[in-house]
Parts: structure tokens; sequence; C-alpha cells
């Protein structure tokens, strides 16, 4: 059964590429490959063993905590980014996901990825999608988290899969960090970034082969990039103006945000109060921004935005716009209908201008 799903899987795929249905393309990544490994954590021993110098003492440095439900292959793109940035480790709650998120442990080192499950009733009560319950199991998964991770990681931080933390003035995040490890708590502001006019997204599956000891990470492209990795911070250069960002932000927040003002979508025309790296134990509750209870405010350092940044692809693209759940679809489809092009897609990023060389998209 198991290889008659697999073989389904790969047809359909084939399928794909060589009728060339939707201007999709199939691309291959494997672990074994060169130039995927240049552009990623290296396999085998010599990754094992850089994994193994990040720690200190019986501890790691850093470890991500996060529920996701369907990311492949976006969560390829967001581990390997943040492993660039100093993160050790990640913890993540899957939340009754169809894709191959269980095989994306097999991707890295062992003890990198770990998958757990996010039903808190496990599998002998089904827990309620949406409603007031969700949001209970998204804090009891990161408060778990925090838990577990207490005496086992000096920091963590409860994070998603459309968020990637940067560091704009040191090497890596961890190594601002740990620069300050005498402060519990950081709080690290939020960019938004639109769809960038992608209508699509990004699609594929993780194909592991036992024989080889690798994984294949196959890649359906949206219509403009095709194929391209990283994915989303190719596919999606653009941004909404930023206070800390654009000397106009006033003045255009109010010309497009102000004048198009209602209940619901103005709620998707600000920035997000960002996320927060802390050390687990000194939390005593965790929440969805940060700790909850044990630690204070003037206990968390606000990192200016020079120094570090959360670039937050909250639309990705029409598509995902559209299939979103009952709970966040009427006000997220709200704020993508009127401001995605003239607020979240209105700046081009020049820090990814810098890095890729990439045109000029402005909208």
């Amino acid at each position: 059964m198991a290889a008659a799903i697999w073989l389904t899987k790969r047809l359909v795929l084939l399928s794909i590429a060589l009728l060339g249905l939707f201007n999709l393309q199939v691309r291959h990544y494997s672990r074994t490959d060169s130039a995927r490994d240049a552009q990623t954590l290296p396999t085998g021993a010599s990754s094992f063993a850089a994994f193994s110098q990040r720690s200190t003492g019986n501890k790691v440095n850093l470890t991500v905590c996060a529920m996701v439900r369907n990311e492949v292959p976006y969560i390829v793109e967001w581990i390997d980014h943040h492993l660039k940035q100093g993160v050790d480790r990640f913890v993540m709650y899957d939340d009754g996901s169809t894709d191959d998120t269980n095989v994306t442990p097999y991707l890295y080192p062992s003890g990198t990825v770990s998958v757990l499950p996010a039903n808190l009733y496990r599998n002998n009560r089904i827990f309620e999608e949406l409603g007031p319950r969700y949001l209970e199991k998204q804090l009891f998964v990161l408060d778990h988290c925090n838990r577990r991770s207490s005496g086992r990681s000096r920091y963590i931080a409860a994070i998603d899969v459309d968020e990637f933390l940067v560091s704009n003035s040191s090497v890596t995040i961890w190594r601002y960090i740990a620069a300050r490890t005498h402060r519990p708590q950081f709080l690290i502001k939020s960019v938004r970034y639109g769809t960038s006019g992608i209508q699509r997204d990004f699609s594929g599956e993780l194909t592991p082969d036992p024989f080889k000891g690798s994984v294949t990470v196959a890649v359906a492209s949206n219509e403009t990039t095709e194929g391209a990795w990283p994915l989303i911070q190719r596919a999606n250069p653009n941004r909404a103006p930023h206070p800390d960002l654009d000397a106009d932000f006033e003045a255009r927040h109010y010309e497009i945000c102000e004048k198009n003002r209602t209940m619901n979508q103005t709620l998707g025309c600000i920035h997000a109060d960002g996320k927060s790296i802390w050390k687990p134990e000194r939390c005593k509750v965790a929440g969805v921004h940060g700790c909850k209870t044990g630690l204070t405010s003037a206990q968390t350092y606000k990192v200016a935005l020079k120094n570090l940044r959360l670039n937050h692809f909250a639309f990705r693209s029409r598509e995902h716009v559209e299939h979103l759940n009952s709970l966040m679809k009427p006000i997220k489809k709200a704020a993508f209908d009127l401001f995605d092009t003239i607020w979240f897609s209105s700046r081009f990023d020049p820090m990814w201008h810098e890095q890729t060389g990439q045109e000029r998209r402005d909208s």
C-alpha cells in the first residue's frame, strides 16, 4: 500500500512536469547533491560535528518552537535559513499534516529536528480545529516546548513557518544574542511582506531513499521563480512600509490605511508586535509573542530593527489566502484584497536587493 501511494504521488508530479500544466516545473534537491549542500547545512559526519560545536555543555544555544500543518516544501527553506542564523534545534508540533512533514527530521543530523503531535489529547480524542480551542492548543504546545527546553536550551524562540529571523549587524542571530546573555528576553520587531503579485503557492514532497541514506526535496514551482531556492524569500521581495525603515511611513499610512479604514480591514494594515527570544528556565508560561508569565516588560530588551528583524510573509500568494481556514480567512482575506498591492507589496526590500542583485520590482 505504501509503495502504491508513493508511486502515485511521483506519477502525479511527473505528469505535471511533462504536460506543463499551469506552467509548473519540478526541481529535485538532494542532501547528497553537492550544489544543494552548498546552499544549506552539509550532511554526514561533518554536519553533525558542526551541530555539536554549537552547544554549550549539555545545553544547545537556541531552539525554535512552532506549530505546523502542511508546510512542505516551505518548511525546508525555513529550517535551512535558521540553521544559518545559529539555531541548533527545531521542535515542531504537527497539527494534522497530510503532507510529508513527518519526513523532515531525516533531512538533518539526528536531534536537529523533532516532530511531535500538536493534539494535546493525542489520539484518544479529536481536538477542535477552529474556535477558542485552537488558540488553546497553540498556547499548550508553545508552553510545552518552553518547559521541555528548560535545562536543554539556553534560549528559545516561538515563531511560525512564515516568519524568518534575520540579523542585520551580526553574522548570525545567535552571535548577536551570545554577546548579551545577561538579557533574559529579546523582543524582535516584525516587518510584513506581501505577495509581490504571486498567484500560486509552491508545492512539493520529501522522498526518503533508505538505500542511499538521503532525502530528495521535489519542488513544483509557482509561476514566477520556477523552483528557485530559496522559495518565499526570492518570490516575495516586496514589503510594507515600516516606521523604522521609511521616512515617509506616516504620510503613506495615512494616505492608504486611514482613508480605507473599516473595522476588520484596518487590522491587516499594520505591523504585528513581533516575536521574542527568551530563556526558558526564567519563563513560567509561554505565549504566542514571548514569555507570558515569569518575565516582565522591564526584563525584555527591545532590539533595534537595524540589528535584528522578523521578516513575516503572512500572505505568500493569492492561493494561500484563498485556502486559509475559516477562523483566519475573514480578516486576512479582507486585508489582502484591499492592501496587498498598495501597502504590503509596495516597497522593494533593500536588504534583499543587495543580497541577490535582483532587479527592482516595486509595485
